[in-house]
């Protein structure tokens, strides 16, 4: 990937999407802290942490009509056809490639409903009624060997209706969640 790193921001110096967020997990080399004293005064950190991520469920929520777990089954597939796909081609000009439905089909690496169910421990039968659900929503494609995809349909959707936001969002409370911990404990990059 050819992504620049930001030392400040990003000590460890790994490009933005490192493989450890293309697994699933965190940088631990950037998530280094004193977790003693972040126990003796946590609530402040959390606050910013986890309204952002209950900001994130309301939207969810509304999006898909209550329906928590048909936006986690639908987000998994997404996670896992845009982390293979991150790591076998890297980030630079993915929107571009992706509007293009032939490159799409060949490029977007697929999942099965099986690695769904395993990596949210959900129940398969569960993931296969709301994969079913996508899937007439016109949000999840099934190809002939069975795997899934996330549709470019849905992409535009979110896109449409979440990106910007969310992103904003993030940035936000990222930045006043540093700057707290900063001032809390002393790291700053």
């Amino acid at each position: 990937m050819t992504e620049k790193t930001n030392k400040k921001n990003n000590p460890c110096g790994a490009p933005p999407l490192a493989t450890a967020f293309l697994a699933g997990s965190y940088c631990p080399a950037c998530a280094g802290l004193d977790e003693g004293r972040l126990l003796e005064n946590w609530h402040p950190a959390y606050f910013l942490i986890y309204s952002f991520i209950r900001r994130c469920m309301g939207r969810d929520y509304a999006a898909f009509g209550g329906d928590c777990l048909l936006a986690m089954v639908v987000g998994e597939i997404w996670l896992y056809n845009m982390g293979r796909y991150l790591r076998r081609n890297g980030a630079d000009g993915i929107s571009r490639k992706l509007a293009d439905p032939d490159t799409r089909l060949s490029d977007l690496p697929a999942c099965n409903a099986y690695s769904i169910s395993e990596s949210l421990g959900i129940p398969r039968e569960t993931v296969r009624r709301k994969v079913k659900k996508l899937i007439d929503m016109g949000w999840v494609e099934r190809r002939e060997s069975g795997d899934l995809t996330v549709t470019a349909v849905c992409e535009q959707e979110f896109q449409a209706n979440f990106v910007a936001e969310t992103v904003r969002d993030f940035v936000s409370t990222a930045r006043h969640a540093l700057d707290l911990v900063e001032r809390q404990f002393g790291i700053s990059g």
